[in-house]
């Protein structure tokens, strides 16, 4: 994204008449749309399929070592890293995925009664799926009348 972004940018710096007739600007604009609409394909799927926080958590993994690694590569700045740099970027982002599968990790308890996930530290229901919905009755909303 931000390589893009910079590349627009620059043709832009040139004219509008540049901007539009650079093929690189309308290449990775292209792209960029692309991996959009694959990336929500590939949530919702995942939503379909698992719990939230787990694909949110995995998401989230995904888009940073994408983001960090595509500017690292683009931009080159592994260049002005020495060995101590090196190890304690891998490091951090090794943490920070860590902490991000740990968040992900929490204990979800079952109420057998109701077929409905109880989270086991804040004890609001969630579904597992939509299959545990009842969907044949309309949802009534209480304005409190």
């Amino acid at each position: 994204m931000k390589s893009t972004i910079t590349v627009i940018v620059d043709e832009a710096k040139l004219g509008a008449a540049a901007l539009f007739s650079s093929y690189l600007v309308w290449l990775l604009t292209f792209i960029l749309c692309v991996l959009w609409v694959l990336q929500l394909y590939w949530l919702n799927s995942g939503l379909k399929k698992f719990p939230s926080i787990f694909i949110v958590s995995i998401e989230a993994i995904v888009n940073e070592f994408v983001a960090v690694l595509g500017g690292m590569l683009y931009f080159q700045e592994y260049q002005y890293m020495d060995s101590t740099k090196t190890v304690l970027f891998i490091a951090g982002f090794l943490f920070g995925a860590l902490g991000i599968s740990l968040f992900a990790s929490k204990e979800i308890k079952y109420d057998s009664s109701s077929k409905t996930k109880i989270d086991a530290e804040s004890s609001s229901y969630m579904y597992p799926n939509e299959s545990s919905v009842d969907q044949s009755e309309p949802l009534l909303i209480d304005e409190g009348k």
